[in-house]
């Protein structure tokens, strides 16, 4: 039987609360997922995306995207800027 390592992430609450409700509908729990990432990480022996601040068209669309989530959640939209992404990306 092979054994396995208890690793602590932190993660902020919106990002996990989020991820709890995404990943079971992909047939996934949370530890399968992470485990997939650093899978693949090892795979690539490098980080398996680019890191950085996403450019305006994207940042449009990020706000875009979360408007629609919060409207269909009943949750009004938050105002993003560079610093409100840079922090949900980060997870802070």
């Amino acid at each position: 039987m092979a054994t396995s390592n208890m690793i602590h992430v932190r993660v902020g609450q919106e990002v996990t609360a989020e991820a709890t409700e995404t990943l079971p509908t992909m047939g996934l729990s949370t530890s399968n997922a992470v485990c997939e990432f650093l899978a693949l990480v090892v795979a690539a022996l490098r980080r398996s995306f680019a890191v950085g601040l996403p450019n305006a068209a994207t940042r449009a669309a990020m706000r875009e995207a979360d408007a629609i989530a919060r409207t269909r959640r009943g949750v009004s939209p938050l105002p993003m800027n560079s610093s409100t992404i840079s922090k949900r990306i980060i997870g802070q």
